[in-house]
């Protein structure tokens, strides 16, 4: 897991929890990191750091790309539920002076962590699209439905042609 930690295109964790190998270190510290970086957010993890850095220094963690990568997870979070994100927020929940957030949000997105423009006149970032942290079988149940009606409407339009 250091190699899947330290991998800077790494974002994505979901799939690993549902391994039985790593469902057999439940209740340990590295199941605990693993479970924030799939589920919970900076304020979780910061939390983790502080009372766990002998943990993260012994397996050689480096804690500078893990606060990367749970901030950038984070905005991930706030970008799905919201599109439309003032600095502020951002500042407030990431944990970033106003004055790194453009630069921040620069990085999210060359790390496609989301698509997104930057408003500088309005202080905000509007948001496109955002990674999706997890897939729950719910998510996959609404992706069907979404390619169902995808295929009718494409049937559809492939009668109406023919008339």
């Amino acid at each position: 897991t250091q190699s899947t930690w330290g991998n800077p295109q790494v974002f994505l964790y979901d799939q690993f929890l549902s391994l039985p190998c790593v469902q057999n270190l439940q209740g340990t510290l590295i199941y605990e990191l693993l479970d924030i970086f799939v589920n919970k957010s900076l304020k979780e993890y910061l939390a983790f750091e502080k009372e766990n850095t002998c943990f993260l220094d012994e397996h050689n963690l480096d804690k500078c790309e893990l606060l990367r990568k749970i901030r950038l997870l984070t905005f991930a979070s706030l970008a799905s539920e919201k599109k439309d994100i003032p600095f502020s927020v951002l500042s407030e929940n990431l944990q970033i002076d106003n004055s790194m957030i453009e630069q921040f949000i620069i990085e999210a997105i060359k790390s496609k962590v989301v698509k997104a423009k930057i408003d500088q006149l309005n202080q905000r970032v509007l948001v496109t699209s955002a990674t999706q942290r997890t897939f729950e079988p719910s998510d996959w149940k609404q992706l069907h439905k979404i390619l169902l009606t995808w295929r009718e409407t494409c049937h559809w339009l492939g009668n109406k042609r023919e008339l």
